[in-house]
């Protein structure tokens, strides 16, 4: 019988535990952590361009809400309104009924109701407590003064609009007129000029904002009742506008 050397057997499958076996097995936690940078070794270099990169990253981001904000704030802008509510009239003539009222429906429009997306519909700046007894003059400069430091408003920001609410009345010249308030028929006339002509407050307004801005001028003065004491019936006001 015969005997095989033992280095011509053939090799085991199970690793030998002896000084001379095969390869060494590498730690599964060494394979792993191979791939990856050891803490420390960022050099300076690229740790700056690291933070370079998260600040000009956290910069644009800013820069894109800000741009967002004032394209929502600028997206829309209240009708400006101009208004002077003459309520108060001396004898002969008589006060002009739901004028009040009229005032205050303007200023609840002008009031946002704290929603976010509904904002007030204009932007009111009321002159009746300074021209409760103004003449004509004053209240055409009162009136031509505030338009002028507007910035039109609405979907298009080109419109403006003045709101009158005052007695109607002719002149001796057939021409369309406003009564201020601090007139008095015992002692003046709708002929000296102490009544505002309808085309003197357009032209004055007129002048003030700029061409390519829409004004709308609203003249709550037909008023028959009211106007009898200047010899006008109803409709005459509004007959001599459109002439």
């Amino acid at each position: 019988m015969t005997t095989t050397p033992e280095s011509s057997k053939p090799g085991s499958w199970r690793p030998s535990s002896g000084p001379t076996a095969g390869p060494q097995s590498v730690p599964r936690a060494s394979l792993e952590e191979s791939w990856k940078n050891a803490p420390g070794t960022l050099s300076k270099r690229g740790y700056a361009w690291l933070v370079l990169r998260r600040l000009a990253l956290t910069a644009i981001l800013i820069g894109l809400v800000a741009v967002l904000l004032w394209l929502l704030l600028s997206l829309y802008r209240p009708v400006p309104v101009v208004a002077c509510f003459a309520g108060i009239y001396e004898a002969p003539l008589l006060p002009i009924p739901l004028v009040h009222e009229d005032a205050a429906l303007l200023d609840g429009l002008s009031r946002s109701d704290d929603s976010l997306f509904r904002s007030r519909s204009i932007s009111l700046a009321d002159t009746s407590a300074e021209l409760v007894t103004a003449n004509a003059e004053a209240i055409v400069d009162t009136l031509a003064a505030r338009v002028a430091k507007l910035k039109p408003g609405g979907p298009d920001k080109d419109a403006v609009i003045v709101w009158v609410s005052m007695l109607g009345g002719i002149d001796t010249e057939g021409r369309a007129c406003l009564i201020p308030p601090g007139i008095s028929l015992a002692e003046v006339s709708l002929a000296d000029g102490r009544a505002i002509t309808v085309e003197r407050l357009l032209l004055s307004l007129r002048r003030q904002i700029a061409d390519r801005a829409s004004l709308l001028v609203v003249l709550d003065a037909c008023h028959g009742r009211l106007q009898w004491p200047v010899g006008l019936l109803d409709g005459s006001f509004a007959a001599a506008v459109e002439t």
